[in-house]
């Protein structure tokens, strides 16, 4: 156990977790034939990389979240003016014709 733990620098793995869970600290190097630090660093470099495209992708969802809105009212009001052009012009009421009287 003693020789396992004087190969892995336990701190530098803490330290490399805690730079992935705050994205902004920076992505330290890897250290020369030290093939765990080299693989956490991809990680870090690909999480890195999601990151930014999730947030591209959140960006263009909300533009596309948009533009479907606008296109619903637009709908909603054209919609609304071709059923008021359709329905019937207000006219006067018929006459109502004169009940027979019983005599």
């Amino acid at each position: 156990m003693a020789k396992l733990t004087d190969k892995l620098d336990f701190q530098g793995i803490v330290d490399s977790v805690k730079s992935v869970l705050n994205p902004d600290a920076m992505v330290p190097e890897a250290e020369k034939g030290d093939k765990v630090s080299g693989e956490m660093v991809d990680v870090m470099l690909l999480l890195k990389e999601m990151e930014e495209e999730h947030n591209k992708l959140g960006q263009k969802l909300a533009t596309l979240n948009h533009k479907l809105h606008s296109l619903y009212k637009l709908m909603h009001v054209e919609g609304a003016a071709k059923k008021a052009e359709d329905s019937p012009k207000d006219e006067p009421a018929a006459k109502a014709e004169p009940e027979d009287k019983e005599e």
